[in-house]
C-alpha cells in the first residue's frame, strides 16, 4: 500500500516556519538579556538607547510588513 505525503498548506507552511523563527528570535533576545549584568558588562545610556531604538525599529518594520500583507493588495493610489 502507498501513503501519500499530504502536501501542508500554505498556512500550515506558514505556521512551522514562523514558529521556528519567533522561537529564534526569542532565545536570541534571551541571549541579549544576559548582556544587561552590569557585573559583567559596562555600558551607558546611549549604548541602551542606540539598542532599544534598533529593535525597536526592526519591529516597526515586521510589523509593517505583516499589516501590509493582510490588506492582500487591496492598497489603492490616493492623492
Amino acid at each position: 500500500m502507498i501513503t501519500l505525503k499530504k502536501t501542508p498548506t500554505k498556512k500550515e507552511k506558514f505556521q512551522i516556519v514562523a514558529t521556528r523563527r519567533i522561537q529564534n528570535a526569542l532565545d536570541h533576545l534571551t541571549a541579549l538579556i544576559k548582556c544587561a549584568n552590569k557585573d559583567k558588562f559596562e555600558y551607558t545610556e546611549d549604548d541602551v538607547n542606540k539598542m532599544m531604538k534598533e529593535l525597536k525599529a526592526k519591529y516597526d518594520a515586521i510589523e509593517t510588513q505583516f499589516r501590509d500583507g493582510l490588506e492582500n493588495g487591496s492598497k489603492k493610489f490616493k492623492f
